[in-house]
């Protein structure tokens, strides 16, 4: 069972059978304890310190961010504390669209992006993104999503979203 306090302290107990694999493996049987992160969210960009998050989205996205990107307000932003990780998500017609989720190099593999997206999800049961083909973390895209398609150009995911209503969210993206 997972418990998180609110100093931020995150802890999960794993069953007495696994602590020796826990111990003494990378992979390991489960998480003992680690620093869980705190997900703020905020309807706009006006309440973001804008330099770290373009910053953040350069560093991850590994390119410059286009001049108009902080013109097109979104519906949210989820961010860690630390601007360590975000999410952004805008109106998508029959659903959500989440069209940024990332989390720093550095960063990755301390549990921020299990956070934010708990956060997202929690907040949108109809939710759809596309990621490229060669994303690193298509695997785990595919192991979240209900559903999803490849075109030349992206893949696009999908959750909570009904069977008539998938075309429409693919035009979307």
């Amino acid at each position: 069972p997972r418990l998180s306090v609110p100093d931020g302290l995150d802890t999960s107990v794993t069953a007495p059978s696994n602590l020796l694999h826990e111990l003494f493996t990378v992979k390991g049987a489960g998480t003992l304890i680690r620093h869980g992160s705190r997900v703020d969210f905020h309807r706009s960009y006006a309440s973001v310190d804008q330099v770290r998050l373009g910053a953040l989205l350069e560093h991850t996205f590994g390119h410059q961010l286009k001049g108009a990107f902080f013109e097109r307000e979104p519906t949210g932003i989820y961010l860690d504390q630390t601007y360590r990780g975000a999410a952004i998500v805008s109106a998508g017609e029959g659903a959500t669209y989440m069209t940024k989720f990332m989390v720093d190099r550095l960063a990755q593999g301390l549990g921020i992006g299990r956070d934010l997206w708990e956060a997202v999800t929690r907040d949108h049961e109809r939710l759809f993104w596309r990621a490229r083909p060669l994303n690193p973390i298509t695997q785990w895209y595919q192991s979240q999503c209900h559903g999803m398609v490849r075109t030349e150009r992206w893949n696009i995911y999908w959750r909570g979203v009904t069977h008539e209503n998938i075309p429409r969210l693919i035009q979307q993206a």
